[in-house]
Protein backbone atom coordinates (compact mmCIF):
# COMPACT_ATOMS: atom_id res chain seq x y z
CA UNK A 1 0.00 0.00 0.00
CA UNK A 2 1.33 3.45 -0.90
CA UNK A 3 2.86 5.40 1.97
CA UNK A 4 3.82 9.04 2.54
CA UNK A 5 6.57 10.12 4.93
CA UNK A 6 7.46 13.28 6.77
CA UNK A 7 10.65 13.60 8.80
CA UNK A 8 13.20 15.78 10.51
CA UNK A 9 16.41 14.89 12.33
CA UNK A 10 14.51 13.57 15.38
CA UNK A 11 11.35 11.87 14.06
CA UNK A 12 9.95 10.07 11.04
CA UNK A 13 6.21 9.59 10.51
CA UNK A 14 4.68 7.31 7.88
CA UNK A 15 1.07 7.54 6.66
CA UNK A 16 -1.19 5.31 4.56
CA UNK A 17 -3.83 7.57 2.97
CA UNK A 18 -5.64 4.64 1.34
CA UNK A 19 -6.06 2.92 4.73
CA UNK A 20 -7.98 5.55 6.65
CA UNK A 21 -5.19 8.12 6.52
CA UNK A 22 -3.45 5.91 9.09
CA UNK A 23 -0.35 7.16 10.92
CA UNK A 24 1.23 3.74 10.42
CA UNK A 25 4.65 4.36 11.99
CA UNK A 26 6.39 6.89 14.22
CA UNK A 27 10.12 6.38 14.79
CA UNK A 28 12.44 8.33 17.08
CA UNK A 29 16.14 8.91 16.42
CA UNK A 30 17.37 7.51 19.73
CA UNK A 31 20.86 8.79 20.65
CA UNK A 32 22.00 5.30 21.74
CA UNK A 33 19.81 2.91 19.72
CA UNK A 34 19.23 4.62 16.39
CA UNK A 35 15.71 4.73 14.94
CA UNK A 36 13.20 3.06 17.27
CA UNK A 37 9.43 2.59 16.81
CA UNK A 38 7.04 4.29 19.19
CA UNK A 39 4.03 2.24 18.02
CA UNK A 40 3.25 -1.38 17.28
CA UNK A 41 4.58 -1.99 13.77
CA UNK A 42 2.74 -3.42 10.77
CA UNK A 43 4.83 -6.60 10.77
CA UNK A 44 3.67 -7.54 14.29
CA UNK A 45 0.79 -10.00 13.95
CA UNK A 46 -2.10 -9.54 13.77
CA UNK A 47 -1.81 -6.39 11.66
CA UNK A 48 -5.58 -5.91 11.49
CA UNK A 49 -8.96 -7.35 12.38
CA UNK A 50 -11.94 -6.68 10.11
CA UNK A 51 -9.74 -4.01 8.48
CA UNK A 52 -9.25 -2.19 11.81
CA UNK A 53 -5.49 -1.47 12.10
CA UNK A 54 -3.84 -3.15 15.09
CA UNK A 55 -0.69 -1.04 14.64
CA UNK A 56 0.28 2.61 14.31
CA UNK A 57 -2.32 5.21 15.25
CA UNK A 58 -5.69 5.63 13.55
CA UNK A 59 -8.32 8.35 13.81
CA UNK A 60 -11.83 7.84 15.18
CA UNK A 61 -14.58 9.95 13.58
CA UNK A 62 -17.42 10.79 14.07
CA UNK A 63 -17.38 8.70 17.26
CA UNK A 64 -14.92 6.67 19.33
CA UNK A 65 -15.39 3.20 20.78
CA UNK A 66 -18.51 1.08 20.24
CA UNK A 67 -22.14 1.71 19.44
CA UNK A 68 -24.65 -0.94 20.48
CA UNK A 69 -26.84 -1.92 17.49
CA UNK A 70 -24.81 0.57 15.44
CA UNK A 71 -27.06 3.35 16.73
CA UNK A 72 -25.81 6.81 17.59
CA UNK A 73 -28.38 8.57 19.75
CA UNK A 74 -28.97 12.24 19.03
CA UNK A 75 -31.06 14.80 20.89
CA UNK A 76 -33.90 14.66 18.32
CA UNK A 77 -33.15 11.56 16.24
CA UNK A 78 -31.02 8.40 16.08
CA UNK A 79 -28.48 7.60 13.37
CA UNK A 80 -27.40 4.19 12.06
CA UNK A 81 -23.76 3.31 11.37
CA UNK A 82 -22.29 0.25 9.65
CA UNK A 83 -22.08 -2.86 11.84
CA UNK A 84 -18.51 -4.16 12.11
CA UNK A 85 -18.82 -6.86 14.78
CA UNK A 86 -21.78 -8.88 13.55
CA UNK A 87 -21.82 -11.28 16.50
CA UNK A 88 -22.28 -8.46 19.02
CA UNK A 89 -24.19 -6.20 16.57
CA UNK A 90 -21.74 -3.34 17.13
CA UNK A 91 -20.42 -0.41 15.14
CA UNK A 92 -16.94 0.67 16.19
CA UNK A 93 -14.68 3.73 15.93
CA UNK A 94 -16.68 5.60 13.31
CA UNK A 95 -16.30 5.37 9.55
CA UNK A 96 -12.88 6.76 8.63
CA UNK A 97 -10.44 4.00 9.55
CA UNK A 98 -10.96 1.83 6.42
CA UNK A 99 -11.78 4.49 3.82
CA UNK A 100 -9.35 6.33 1.50
CA UNK A 101 -8.35 9.83 2.59
CA UNK A 102 -7.28 12.59 0.22
CA UNK A 103 -3.89 14.25 0.67
CA UNK A 104 -4.36 18.01 0.34
CA UNK A 105 -0.96 19.27 1.53
CA UNK A 106 2.45 17.63 1.93
CA UNK A 107 5.76 19.19 2.95
CA UNK A 108 8.95 17.67 4.35
CA UNK A 109 7.65 17.95 7.92
CA UNK A 110 3.85 18.21 7.60
CA UNK A 111 0.86 16.49 6.02
CA UNK A 112 -2.85 17.28 5.70
CA UNK A 113 -5.54 14.78 4.65
CA UNK A 114 -9.32 15.02 4.19
CA UNK A 115 -12.17 12.53 4.45
CA UNK A 116 -15.94 12.86 4.08
CA UNK A 117 -18.81 10.46 4.70
CA UNK A 118 -22.58 10.42 4.26
CA UNK A 119 -25.09 7.91 5.55
CA UNK A 120 -27.18 6.19 2.85
CA UNK A 121 -30.17 8.37 3.73
CA UNK A 122 -27.96 11.54 3.73
CA UNK A 123 -29.15 12.48 7.23
CA UNK A 124 -25.66 12.24 8.69
CA UNK A 125 -22.94 14.00 6.68
CA UNK A 126 -19.51 15.19 7.77
CA UNK A 127 -16.09 16.19 6.54
CA UNK A 128 -12.90 15.84 8.57
CA UNK A 129 -9.43 17.29 8.18
CA UNK A 130 -6.43 15.54 9.73
CA UNK A 131 -3.12 17.36 9.93
CA UNK A 132 0.26 16.27 11.26
CA UNK A 133 3.32 18.43 11.89
CA UNK A 134 6.77 17.58 13.21
CA UNK A 135 8.59 19.96 15.50
CA UNK A 136 11.80 18.63 17.01
CA UNK A 137 11.07 15.31 18.74
CA UNK A 138 7.31 16.00 18.80
CA UNK A 139 4.46 15.32 16.40
CA UNK A 140 1.34 17.48 16.61
CA UNK A 141 -1.87 15.88 15.33
CA UNK A 142 -5.14 17.70 14.75
CA UNK A 143 -8.61 16.44 13.81
CA UNK A 144 -11.28 18.96 12.81
CA UNK A 145 -14.73 17.54 12.15
CA UNK A 146 -17.37 19.61 10.29
CA UNK A 147 -21.12 18.99 10.19
CA UNK A 148 -22.24 19.05 6.52
CA UNK A 149 -25.87 18.28 7.34
CA UNK A 150 -28.65 20.87 7.64
CA UNK A 151 -29.43 19.97 11.27
CA UNK A 152 -27.65 19.44 14.59
CA UNK A 153 -25.62 16.22 14.78
CA UNK A 154 -23.92 14.41 17.67
CA UNK A 155 -20.24 14.31 16.68
CA UNK A 156 -17.11 13.10 18.46
CA UNK A 157 -13.55 12.11 17.72
CA UNK A 158 -10.38 10.57 19.07
CA UNK A 159 -6.97 9.02 18.38
CA UNK A 160 -6.17 5.32 18.77
CA UNK A 161 -2.40 4.67 19.13
CA UNK A 162 -1.13 1.10 19.65
CA UNK A 163 1.82 0.40 21.96
CA UNK A 164 3.56 -2.94 22.62
CA UNK A 165 5.09 -4.89 25.52
CA UNK A 166 2.44 -4.93 28.25
CA UNK A 167 4.77 -6.58 30.78
CA UNK A 168 7.68 -4.14 30.74
CA UNK A 169 6.11 -0.82 29.76
CA UNK A 170 4.60 1.65 32.21
CA UNK A 171 1.76 4.17 31.97
CA UNK A 172 2.10 7.24 34.20
CA UNK A 173 -0.73 9.72 34.83
CA UNK A 174 -0.51 12.76 37.09
CA UNK A 175 -3.10 11.25 39.44
CA UNK A 176 -5.35 8.24 39.96
CA UNK A 177 -8.33 8.10 37.60
CA UNK A 178 -11.82 7.27 38.85
CA UNK A 179 -14.05 4.73 37.15
CA UNK A 180 -17.16 6.14 35.49
CA UNK A 181 -19.87 3.55 36.13
CA UNK A 182 -22.43 5.56 34.16
CA UNK A 183 -20.73 4.98 30.82
CA UNK A 184 -22.74 2.58 28.61
CA UNK A 185 -19.67 0.70 27.36
CA UNK A 186 -16.77 -0.15 29.68
CA UNK A 187 -15.02 -3.42 30.49
CA UNK A 188 -13.17 -3.74 33.80
CA UNK A 189 -10.73 -6.51 34.81
CA UNK A 190 -12.34 -6.89 38.24
CA UNK A 191 -15.90 -6.22 39.44
CA UNK A 192 -14.68 -4.13 42.40
CA UNK A 193 -12.34 -2.00 40.26
CA UNK A 194 -12.86 1.66 41.18
CA UNK A 195 -9.65 3.57 40.44
CA UNK A 196 -6.74 3.36 38.05
CA UNK A 197 -3.37 3.95 39.75
CA UNK A 198 -1.35 6.98 38.76
CA UNK A 199 1.39 4.63 37.51
CA UNK A 200 1.04 0.99 36.49
CA UNK A 201 2.33 -1.75 34.21
CA UNK A 202 -0.38 -2.59 31.64
CA UNK A 203 -0.34 -6.35 32.34
CA UNK A 204 -1.63 -5.55 35.87
CA UNK A 205 -4.94 -4.57 34.25
CA UNK A 206 -5.16 -7.02 31.37
CA UNK A 207 -8.63 -6.82 29.81
CA UNK A 208 -9.27 -3.22 30.82
CA UNK A 209 -11.25 -1.41 28.11
CA UNK A 210 -12.66 1.75 29.70
CA UNK A 211 -12.86 5.52 29.53
CA UNK A 212 -11.97 7.97 32.29
CA UNK A 213 -13.25 11.53 32.59
CA UNK A 214 -10.90 13.25 35.01
CA UNK A 215 -7.45 13.05 33.47
CA UNK A 216 -5.21 16.13 33.29
CA UNK A 217 -4.60 15.78 29.52
CA UNK A 218 -1.07 14.49 30.03
CA UNK A 219 0.34 10.96 30.35
CA UNK A 220 3.79 9.40 30.02
CA UNK A 221 4.19 6.03 28.30
CA UNK A 222 7.54 4.44 29.14
CA UNK A 223 8.62 1.73 26.67
CA UNK A 224 11.61 0.33 28.54
CA UNK A 225 12.50 -2.34 25.97
CA UNK A 226 13.03 0.45 23.45
CA UNK A 227 14.62 2.94 25.84
CA UNK A 228 11.86 5.34 24.81
CA UNK A 229 9.44 7.53 26.72
CA UNK A 230 6.45 9.12 24.97
CA UNK A 231 4.72 12.11 26.58
CA UNK A 232 1.15 12.39 25.31
CA UNK A 233 -0.87 15.56 25.77
CA UNK A 234 -4.23 16.56 24.34
CA UNK A 235 -6.25 19.73 23.86
CA UNK A 236 -9.52 20.90 22.35
CA UNK A 237 -12.37 18.43 22.66
CA UNK A 238 -10.14 15.50 23.73
CA UNK A 239 -10.79 15.80 27.45
CA UNK A 240 -11.29 12.10 28.23
CA UNK A 241 -8.88 9.16 28.07
CA UNK A 242 -9.61 5.55 27.13
CA UNK A 243 -7.29 2.73 28.22
CA UNK A 244 -7.32 -0.68 26.50
CA UNK A 245 -5.02 -3.59 27.48
CA UNK A 246 -5.03 -6.47 24.99
CA UNK A 247 -2.99 -9.17 26.66
CA UNK A 248 -3.48 -11.91 24.09
CA UNK A 249 -1.75 -9.76 21.47
CA UNK A 250 0.73 -7.97 23.76
CA UNK A 251 -0.67 -4.52 22.99
CA UNK A 252 -2.11 -1.61 24.92
CA UNK A 253 -3.75 1.64 23.88
CA UNK A 254 -3.96 5.03 25.57
CA UNK A 255 -6.55 6.97 23.57
CA UNK A 256 -7.51 10.65 23.95
CA UNK A 257 -11.20 10.91 23.08
CA UNK A 258 -13.97 13.50 23.28
CA UNK A 259 -16.79 11.51 24.86
CA UNK A 260 -17.82 8.57 27.00
CA UNK A 261 -17.83 5.20 25.22
CA UNK A 262 -21.04 4.94 23.23
CA UNK A 263 -22.44 8.27 24.46
CA UNK A 264 -22.36 11.56 22.54
CA UNK A 265 -25.32 13.26 24.23
CA UNK A 266 -23.04 15.69 26.05
CA UNK A 267 -24.27 19.11 24.80
CA UNK A 268 -20.71 20.04 23.86
CA UNK A 269 -20.82 17.52 21.02
CA UNK A 270 -24.14 18.45 19.52
CA UNK A 271 -22.75 20.32 16.52
CA UNK A 272 -24.81 22.72 14.42
CA UNK A 273 -24.88 22.82 10.59
CA UNK A 274 -21.59 24.11 9.21
CA UNK A 275 -19.95 24.08 12.64
CA UNK A 276 -16.94 22.08 13.76
CA UNK A 277 -15.54 20.16 16.70
CA UNK A 278 -11.78 19.62 16.92
CA UNK A 279 -9.17 17.93 19.07
CA UNK A 280 -5.40 17.75 19.18
CA UNK A 281 -2.88 15.16 20.37
CA UNK A 282 0.84 15.85 20.81
CA UNK A 283 3.40 13.04 21.17
CA UNK A 284 6.87 13.99 22.39
CA UNK A 285 9.62 11.34 22.35
CA UNK A 286 12.70 11.15 24.55
CA UNK A 287 15.16 8.48 25.61
CA UNK A 288 14.92 6.78 28.98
Amino acid sequence: METIEIENTDLRAVFQPEWGGLLSALTFNHPAKGWVDAFVTEDQEPAAFKKIPFFGCFHMVPFANRLIDGTLNGSDADYAFPIVFEEENLAIHGTGWDKPWQVTEHTATSLTQMHSWSSPDQRYRFQVQFSARLQGASIELDLTLENLSDHVLPMGLGFHPWFSDIKRSKIRFDERLRVNRESPWNVYPKPDFDRLPAAFVPIEFDGLDAGFDDWTKKVHIDLYAKGLSVEMTSSGALDRIHVFVMGQNDRFCVEPVSHKPGDLLDPGFLVGPGNCVSGQMNLSCSMI
